[in-house]
């Protein structure tokens, strides 16, 4: 049951019991919000049209969060990336008192996507967390006017193009970009390090991969000019594939000294790539993205020298926190966008997220989302 139904039943029985007191016409009551998207108190006019209307703060007894559907969407089905980022959502909405619901597909094909979450939304869904970038403008624009809620996660949206979002939180991809930079260049030289290749790789080319590589790569123009660093390759999503690519820049570039890879899967397959073409463990300076089960494994074995912590649990959380505060108080955020950290994890601090790790693996283990 949507929240600002219940809002205007209770103002119109308002309205009646005042016309039936006194005789006369009740002054009309303030309609409740029509949209749900949000945006910064200095934001251009285009945003400031699409901002909900003040709600009415409902009785704290009287709100039951098991009555208003909150899902969380990505692709991927059974990804451990993405797992961590619907484990982050639906360990918040539960801790909220919500029944979370997890919206996914099989395979990372956009247009399917949509239609899934389209399908929940015809079937009641009432708020949305999406780990989706500019290509979903479109479903976003179907959220408003269907009155649900959206929020995107993981991939920075300008704030032009989020009119129909109630907020983007993601953490700064060329920040983190620049950090991995810093911490390879300063590694390799480390290790004697005067001249060398290095290389990096991508998932795809989307707005956050493509803004993390050029920000790397740019970095490691400006302060270690004596290394000199490709131009991005695409990977791919499928690690064998990826892997052959890889194998095959091994042995091609003749003093390829490092690799950053942008996506989740990337480190282990630059790990894999390198063994085969008979590399030493940890011979290839490589950095990568997430701490997946896989991942911190290398990490620990020296195989892989660090991984970017992306805020993933933290970014689904939030999401889950800003669609309650709307939902149970009818508060919209106090901002269009939430930047939060990503910091490096290295073998000096991977214990701290195995814990992670373990509570992916019982969460998803019987399929209970």
């Amino acid at each position: 049951m949507r929240m600002k139904n219940v809002l205007m039943v209770l103002m119109a029985t308002i309205m009646l019991l005042a016309l039936t007191a006194c005789g006369s016409p009740a002054t009309p009551a303030t309609e409740a919000p029509a949209d749900t998207a949000a945006a910064q108190e200095s934001a251009p006019q285009a945003a400031e049209s699409a901002k909900p209307t003040e709600a009415a703060e409902p009785a704290t007894d009287e709100y039951d969060p098991k009555q208003v559907r909150l899902a969380v969407m990505t692709t991927l089905r059974g990804n451990p990336t993405l797992q961590t980022v619907q484990m982050g959502f639906c360990e918040k909405a539960i801790e909220l008192g919500y029944e979370p619901e997890i919206i996914t597909i099989d395979g990372s094909d956009l247009a399917t996507l949509f239609a899934a979450g389209e399908a929940a939304i015809a079937d009641g869904v009432d708020g949305i967390v999406i780990m989706r970038d500019v290509a979903g403008l479109e479903f976003f624009e179907t959220c408003k006017n269907a009155g649900v809620p959206v929020i995107a996660i993981h991939f920075q949206i300008d704030e032009k193009d989020g009119v129909n979002l109630m907020a983007n939180i993601s953490c700064d991809p060329p920040t983190y970009g620049r950090q991995c930079a810093d911490a390879m260049g300063e590694e390799l030289v480390k290790r004697g390090h005067t001249s060398g290749t290095i290389a990096i790789t991508q998932g795809g080319f989307n707005t956050t991969e493509n803004n993390a590589a050029a920000a790397f790569r740019a970095q490691i123009q400006e302060k270690y000019p004596q290394f000199t660093v490709l131009e991005p390759h695409e990977e791919g999503f499928d690690s064998t594939t990826g892997m052959q690519k890889q194998a095959a820049m091994i042995q091609s570039i003749s003093d390829l000294i490092g690799a950053f890879t942008t996506t989740g899967g990337g480190a282990n397959n630059w790990a894999n790539a390198a063994t085969v073409m008979g590399k030493k463990d940890g011979e290839i300076c490589i950095i990568g993205m997430d701490y997946t089960e896989a991942n911190l494994t290398l990490v620990q074995n020296g195989k892989v020298f660090a991984v970017v912590a992306q805020p993933l649990i933290e970014e689904a959380a939030l999401g889950a926190e800003l669609l309650d505060a709307w939902f149970r108080h009818g508060k919209e955020p106090d901002k269009y966008y939430y930047q939060l950290e990503a910091p490096l994890v290295t073998k000096d601090n991977v214990d701290e997220y195995w814990d992670i790790v373990y509570r992916v693996k019982e969460m998803f283990k019987n399929h209970k989302y």
